[in-house]
């Protein structure tokens, strides 16, 4: 469990690193009305919602912070896809953008004295 929680938070570390990077972003107002539109389908009474986060020991804040990440996922891969027609074009520089934002974001975390992993070497001799 904490292997997942970890990898959760790395992962999402990387996500807002890159947004940054590339100047995307998404507001506050619009994460809160994609959540509040998913809360509606996904948990039409209240008391649902508060079932799902005393079982999953998720807050609402936990939540909105997923929404967060998954929107600029989606603004990243757009921005990724521009100017790329076909699907293969397409599917080639989503594949090189996967290769080289693990490699990235690996070579800044994975060998950081905050996060140290035991692979961090691996990591450094691919680069």
């Amino acid at each position: 469990m904490l292997k997942e929680v970890m990898g959760f938070l790395i992962s999402s570390d990387w996500v807002l690193g890159e947004a940054s990077d590339l100047n995307v972003h998404v507001s506050a107002v619009e994460v809160r009305h994609t959540f509040d539109r998913l809360r509606a389908q996904q948990f039409p009474r209240q008391r649902e919602l508060k079932a799902f986060l005393k079982q999953s020991g998720e807050t609402v804040a936990d939540l909105l912070l997923r929404v967060r990440l998954n929107l600029l996922s989606q603004r990243i891969q757009r921005h990724v896809l521009i100017g790329h027609r076909g699907q293969h074009s397409r599917q080639r520089a989503l594949t090189r953008f996967v290769h080289d934002f693990k490699l990235k974001w690996m070579a800044q975390t994975y060998c950081d004295p905050g996060y140290a992993v035991q692979d961090c070497g691996h990591v450094q001799a691919s680069l």
